[in-house]
Order: C-alpha cells, then structure tokens, then sequence
C-alpha cells in the first residue's frame, strides 16, 4: 500500500510540474503581446491571448498591408523583420535628431512633425532630448510585427507557431534596439510621425494609458 501512495504521489507530482510548465509558458507566450501594446490599446484589443477581437482582420490585412493569401502574409512579415520602416525612416530620423533638415530638400513636414513629438514627449511624459536623440523608429515595425501576425492568424494565413514566432521576433528586435519602455513608446511616436507621416499626438492617449496607468500591460511585464 505504501508503494503504491508513492507512486501515485510521483505521478501526481510530475503531472503538476508539467501543468505548471506548460501555464508558465502561455504566460510567456502572452506577455509578448505587449511589444504591440500600441495598436493593441487603439484598437481596444485583448493581451489575454494570441486570437484578436477584430473582426476585420482581413479586411485591414487588405487594405492596409495588401495582404489576401498567405504567401503576401509571409512577405510583409519577413519585410517587418528584416527591413521595415525603419530602413529609410531612421535615415530621416538620424537627420532631424541631429538638426540638419535645412541641408535637405522636402523634410519640411518632417522637421515639424519630429518637432512636435519632441514637444509631446518632453513636456507630457517627461523625457529627455538627450535620450530622445538616441532613438530609432525600430519600435513602429515591432509593434505592427506583433498585430500584423496577429490578423495574419486569425485570417488563417499563418499557423499559431508561426505567429508565435514573429511575435518573438518582434520582441528580439525591440530588446535589442531598447532597454525601456519609455524609449518604445517614443520611437513608435517617432515612427508615426516620419515613418507614416501622422500627428503624434494620435498616440498621446495610447502612451498615457500604457505608461501611467498602474494596471497596464507595461507596468505588469518588464521590457527585458
């Protein structure tokens, strides 16, 4: 009988040790989404798993990425890995930071959209123009990287794993480029601005909620 109690005891032991590796690795999993923590909160979207609550993925995959089948879907999401955005605007970027627009033709709209996200993000969230000028727009291409395998899974263009992964991606390349999140939220301000060539201040209420709001994802998952 005692043999027996031990047995059980070890079976029963090894199952919780594989449940509790398997639960911490979802949370793994599901804390990755907040490298896209940006579109996520805009679009009033879930962190709690891997399928989004649009219900217009493929519609926005259309529209927006020209994406309808899934080799366009593996495209654009090895363009986000591997060059995105940010392979021209930082060029742009890296122009502005060091304040030589006026030595180039047509950066007119750019130098005062950056302008302005320096303004937002010094005077609103307290950040340094020191800091500021160190920064790339990486962060814009990983946070679409994350949303875009996000629809592209829920239009069935990609397999979970395979989303899984680019979201990985996603989060290498911000943890390479960054080391806070403050520094994230500025370059995605930074990437809405040169890179889209949109007003900043679009992404003010999502960098007010994600930054100050003791219940958000990036107040709950560290950046590295």
């Amino acid at each position: 009988m005692k043999k027996v109690l031990i047995i059980m005891f070890l079976i029963l032991t090894g199952v919780a040790n594989i449940y509790g590796k398997e639960e911490a690795g979802k949370k793994e999993k599901i804390s990755m989404l907040a490298y896209g923590a940006i579109l996520t909160v805009r679009n009033e979207d879930n962190f709690t798993r891997l399928g989004t609550d649009i219900t217009e993925d493929k519609e926005i995959l259309a529209e927006n990425w020209e994406i309808t089948n899934r080799k366009q879907a593996i495209d654009a999401l090895e363009w986000l890995v591997n060059e995105g955005h940010r392979k021209e605007s930082d060029e742009v970027l890296k122009i502005l930071q060091a304040g030589k627009a006026g030595d180039y033709e047509g950066l007119e709209d750019a130098e005062e959209l950056y302008n302005k996200s320096n303004k937002m993000l010094i005077i609103e969230f307290k950040m340094d123009k020191i800091s500021l000028d160190k920064l790339t727009v990486a962060a814009w291409d990983c946070d679409r990287l994350v949303n875009v395998a996000r629809w592209c899974y829920d239009a069935k263009y990609i397999t979970e794993a395979e989303a899984w992964s680019y979201i990985e991606k996603a989060k290498k390349i911000a943890q390479e480029s960054f080391t806070t999140w403050d520094q994230y939220y500025a370059s995605n301000v930074y990437g809405r601005s040169i890179a889209y060539g949109g007003d900043p201040s679009e992404l003010f209420g999502a960098g007010k909620t994600l930054l100050r709001d003791k219940n958000s994802i990036w107040k709950t998952v560290k950046f590295k």
